[in-house]
C-alpha cells in the first residue's frame, strides 16, 4: 500500500527531526502511537536508571507514524531526503523519493506485544499521576539561560529551586539529567516532599521543544 504523505510542510518536517534529534539521547526506538512516544521496549532506555519513567508527547498527531516502532535515525534521514511516499507491505513502514529512487525503512507496525507494553508503560502512568496531582508539587522552576549554559559545558552545579515550609530546595543537576536541553525551548522542574526527615523529594522535569514535550519523573531525589 503506497500513499503520499504531507512532506511539503516545512513545520511538520522540522518539528519530526528536532524530535528525532532529542529521542536518540533517550532512545535507541520508540513505539509512537496517537501522539505518545515511549521506547519500544525497556531495554531500548539509554539509561533505565534515569528515564525508566519518562515519555514524549507529540503535539500533532502524525498518521504515517501511528502505530509503529520506529528507528529515529532513519526517520530523520527519510525527512531529510524528502520522501514522500510511505509504503506500508508485510508491516516494514518505508518512505520513499521517487525522483531520487531513494527508499528508507524507517519502522514497523506495533504487534500485540508491543501495544501491551505501550498500554501498561510506566511513564503513561507517571504521567496520569503527575496531571492528577500537579497541584500537589510544592514548587515550580524554570530552567534560564545561565544555568543552561552552565550544563551545557558539562559542569555539574547545585541549584536552589525553591522554598519549602522555610527550607531551601536544592537539587544537583547536570546535563544528563535533561537530554532535551539543546533543542527545548523552556525547562521545568516540579518538585514535592517525599520524605521530610530526610529532606527528599519526587520530582519531574518537563522540556518543551519544537512541536513535542518530554516528561521525565524520578521516584526519589535527595536534596544537597
Amino acid at each position: 500500500m503506497k500513499k503520499e504523505i504531507p512532506i511539503s510542510d516545512k513545520q511538520m518536517r522540522e518539528s519530526i527531526q528536532s524530535l528525532n534529534q532529542v529521542i536518540k539521547e533517550v532512545y535507541k526506538h520508540y513505539s509512537y502511537s496517537d501522539g505518545i512516544i515511549i521506547p519500544s521496549a525497556m531495554d531500548d532506555i539509554s539509561n533505565p536508571n534515569l528515564f525508566t519513567y519518562s515519555l514524549f508527547i507529540h503535539d500533532d498527531k502524525i498518521d504515517f507514524m501511528d502505530g509503529a516502532v520506529i528507528e529515529p535515525q532513519l526517520l530523520s534521514n527519510a525527512m531529510t531526503k524528502r520522501c514522500g511516499i510511505l509504503d506500508i507491505e508485510d508491516g516494514k513502514r518505508t518512505l520513499i523519493n521517487e525522483k531520487k529512487q531513494i527508499s528508507i525503512t524507517y519502522g514497523f507496525d506495533m504487534d500485540e506485544l508491543h501495544l501491551k507494553d505501550f498500554n501498561h508503560n510506566p511513564g503513561l502512568n507517571a504521567l496520569s499521576d503527575f496531571k492528577n496531582k500537579i497541584d500537589k508539587y510544592d514548587i515550580r522552576w524554570d530552567m534560564d539561560d545561565d544555568i543552561k549554559d552552565l550544563l551545557l559545558s558539562y559542569e555539574a552545579t547545585k541549584v536552589c529551586i525553591g522554598e519549602n515550609k522555610g527550607k531551601d530546595v536544592n537539587l544537583v543537576m547536570t546535563k544528563k539529567l535533561f537530554p532535551a536541553i539543546k533543542k527545548a525551548n523552556q525547562i521545568s522542574v516540579y518538585a514535592k516532599l517525599h520524605n521530610e526527615e530526610e529532606q527528599t523529594y519526587k520530582f519531574a522535569t518537563i522540556s518543551a521543544g519544537n512541536g513535542w514535550r518530554f516528561y521525565s519523573f524520578h521516584r526519589l531525589i535527595n536534596i544537597a
